[in-house]
Parts: structure tokens; C-alpha cells; sequence
């Protein structure tokens, strides 16, 4: 067993862009499974999605923007650094073989995400290289017949394996999406107070999403 504060957390997407939403079940995942940090992990072009809008470097930009205040959260490149398509199992296994076998990794994603996880690359593989953590609104939880959970599902007690347990995780929902900043530029209205304004300034100085 390790503790907890040794433990890694990674929160995936294309953040595109990054927004108060992504922050703050950023914040609490770190809070929930007392992390030290929690890594937003954007990706380069994922596999089922198109590819993001906003390049690479600019969408790296505005996450150490958002970011930069906050000691909690920080920033992890490596699938956009690799390029092609963004298969998670392969980015678990580059930080597995960094950090050894005992240290705990968290793998944080949404209830939408984790419902199609039998369609991810090599998703059984995912377990073997980290713990799951499945974020989904207060009164919603997993499919008990989904099988990830088998046998999997665990309660968070401080002291966890280094991979291989699920757990299910209440947050804050913040109805915000990517999808509507973006529409809502297209369409000239304002985006303030749905992202950091450091964030805000960046995506006007480089007129994104227009």
C-alpha cells in the first residue's frame, strides 16, 4: 500500500476549451482522493471525437493560464508532445513506466466517457496501469451491469493500490460546455464568466473560435 499523498491524479481531454467546469472537478478529485496535484491531460486528436478547433500549443497555452493560481492543478503535455491519436492506455503506460509499479495513479473521467469505455483501445489494459475514477453529478451512478465494474468498484479509504479499483465519485455539475464557448464565438456573444478571464483575454487576443 502507499499513501494517498504519493499518488498521481490525471484528469484527460481536448479542453477546447478549458473552463471553470473542467477546474473545478479538477479541484475536487484532487480534495476527494487527497492528492497533492491533479494533471489536466489534454489531448493531441481523440479517436472518437473530431479534432479540436484550437491548435495544440494555444490549447496548452490556455490550460497554464488557467492554472497558473492554483498549486493544485497542473499541466501534462505528453499526448500532445506524441501526436497521432490520443489512446489512453498507451499514455498510462509512458507514466507507468516513469513511476514504477507502487505508486497510485488515478485516472479521473466522466459518466459518459466511462458508459463507452468497451469501445476504447485495449480498455481492459487501463486497469492493470491505474485506478478509474468515475465522475458523474450527486444521484448518478455507474450501470451495475457495465462491465468494468465487476468485482472492481472500491471506496476511498487513504490508503489504495498502485491500479486495478473503480471508484465512483459525486462533483459539483457546472452546466458548462466547450461546445457552447465555442458557439457562443462564433456568434460574437460573450463567453465571460464561464472561464477563467485569463483564458477569456487569450482566446480574443488570438480571436479563436470566431
Amino acid at each position: 500500500m502507499c499513501a494517498a499523498d504519493k499518488a498521481l491524479g490525471l484528469l484527460g481531454g481536448t479542453f477546447d476549451p478549458v473552463h471553470f467546469g473542467h477546474l473545478r472537478v479538477a479541484i475536487e478529485l484532487a480534495e476527494s482522493l487527497a492528492l497533492d496535484q491533479v494533471s489536466l491531460l489534454p489531448c493531441f486528436q481523440p479517436p472518437h471525437r473530431q479534432q479540436p478547433q484550437a491548435g495544440a500549443a494555444e490549447r496548452k497555452q490556455m490550460l497554464q493560464l488557467a492554472v497558473a493560481e492554483q498549486s493544485r492543478l497542473t499541466v501534462d503535455d505528453r499526448e500532445l508532445r506524441r501526436g497521432g491519436y490520443s489512446y489512453t492506455v498507451d499514455t498510462l503506460q509512458g507514466l507507468r513506466d516513469e513511476q514504477g509499479d507502487k505508486v497510485p495513479i488515478y485516472f479521473a473521467m466522466g459518466l459518459d466517457a466511462f458508459n463507452g469505455l468497451p469501445d476504447w483501445n485495449n480498455w481492459q489494459c487501463l486497469f492493470e496501469l491505474a485506478n478509474i475514477v468515475v465522475m458523474s453529478r450527486p444521484g448518478y451512478r455507474a450501470d451495475p451491469a457495465h462491465p468494468a465494474l465487476a468485482g472492481r468498484e472500491r471506496h476511498f479509504t487513504g490508503h489504495e493500490t498502485a491500479a486495478g479499483a473503480l471508484y465512483q465519485l459525486s462533483v459539483t455539475p457546472l452546466n458548462i460546455s466547450a461546445t457552447a464557448i465555442r458557439r457562443y464565438r462564433a456568434q460574437n456573444r460573450c463567453i465571460s464568466y464561464l472561464l477563467p478571464h485569463s483564458v477569456e483575454r487569450f482566446i480574443h487576443q488570438h480571436r479563436l473560435y470566431q
